[in-house]
């Protein structure tokens, strides 16, 4: 997901509106490199680059976050993601 400014210091989750398959493998290899197979990492992006600020271990669940974890999980039972 993404975060989308809303006002000063609000943002809300959006669903990305480009192509993101370099940020998902980044997150993956940013999860991979500390040893976690859950958490959130923090990433600014271009079309083509994607850098990692941070990774956590034990991320937030305010806002709409518990919404995008429910739905994230359920895909992932399913096998959509590889």
């Amino acid at each position: 997901s993404e975060k989308a400014h809303t006002a000063f210091h609000e943002y809300t989750t959006v669903k990305p509106q480009h192509e993101v398959k370099h940020v998902r493998k980044a997150a993956k290899q940013a999860l991979e490199a500390v040893g976690l197979d859950f958490g959130c990492v923090d990433i600014l992006a271009d079309d083509t680059n994607a850098w990692v600020l941070e990774v956590n271990s034990a991320p937030g669940v305010g806002g709409s976050m518990p919404r995008v974890y429910s739905e994230t999980f359920k895909r992932w039972e399913r096998g959509e993601f590889v």
